[in-house]
């Protein structure tokens, strides 16, 4: 890093910080790294308070553009941004497999696909891969449908 070598700042990820933070004022700072903004705490206080108590305010999930923008998959729980819609997820997806006991009632059901994937597997083992991607298939498509 040319600019680090200049000021005099080392090499090293918690090295490079505590530089960093001497040479800027305050104890928060905020750098843009390749169009990222980049946020460095400089307190414990101050990341108690950001991190720990008010989390729900500066927190978020980074957006995506390939997965969630360009193909689509913007809606989907993984992808969503922290809000009202995300906790509905969730809530949603922890009632469905959120305990041992609602996860259970799947066992039949994995334990026949397991049969039918090792009874493909064994008659021909050369089509791993594609013995996986049908299981995977018929056990999403199963969960989808019941």
């Amino acid at each position: 890093m040319l600019v680090g070598v200049k000021l005099g700042v080392r090499c090293g990820s918690s090295v490079f910080y505590a530089d960093i933070t001497r040479l800027l004022p305050g104890d928060i700072c905020s750098v843009t790294v390749l169009g990222q903004p980049l946020i460095i705490l400089n307190s414990a206080k101050v990341a108690i308070d950001m991190l720990d108590k008010k989390s729900a305010i500066y927190s978020d999930r980074p957006i995506l553009q390939m997965a969630g923008e360009l193909v689509g998959w913007k809606n989907t729980m993984v992808l969503l941004p922290y809000g009202d819609r995300f906790r509905r997820y969730r809530r949603l997806f922890h009632r469905l497999i959120g305990n041992p006991t609602s996860i259970q009632r799947f066992y039949p059901s994995e334990e026949l696909e397991a049969r039918r994937f090792l009874r493909r597997l064994l008659t021909t083992p050369g089509d791993l891969a594609a013995h996986v991607r049908k299981c995977g298939v018929i056990y999403v498509l199963k969960r989808i449908i019941y």
